[in-house]
């Protein structure tokens, strides 16, 4: 589950309580077919810090190419979120 972290872990050996804590997408997951055309157009680009800033990431992507659900996600550098000025993502799914 990504953009999903361990909140709390309670119990003991063979009888666990966990709760999780689920970080909003901004995507209707259940809509999202993870082909990706929003992120080749999203004009928010930032270093990628999971590459030691190699690469660049844009505002709207995918954790990792193998993750599950195969889902975009809008994080907090999107135009959008931060100034309301960018909706191109919602125009091209």
């Amino acid at each position: 589950m990504t953009f999903t972290e361990v909140e709390q872990l309670e119990g003991e050996k063979g009888d666990f309580q966990v709760s999780l804590k689920t970080r909003p997408r901004y995507i209707i997951e259940e809509l999202c077919t993870g082909c990706t055309t929003c992120m080749e157009y999203c004009p928010k680009e930032y270093p990628d810090k999971f590459n030691q800033d190699i690469s660049r990431n844009k505002a709207i992507h995918v954790y990792f190419s193998q993750a599950i659900p195969l889902v975009s996600y809008i994080d907090d550098s999107c135009l959008y979120l931060e100034e309301g000025k960018c909706d191109i993502c919602r125009g091209v799914c």
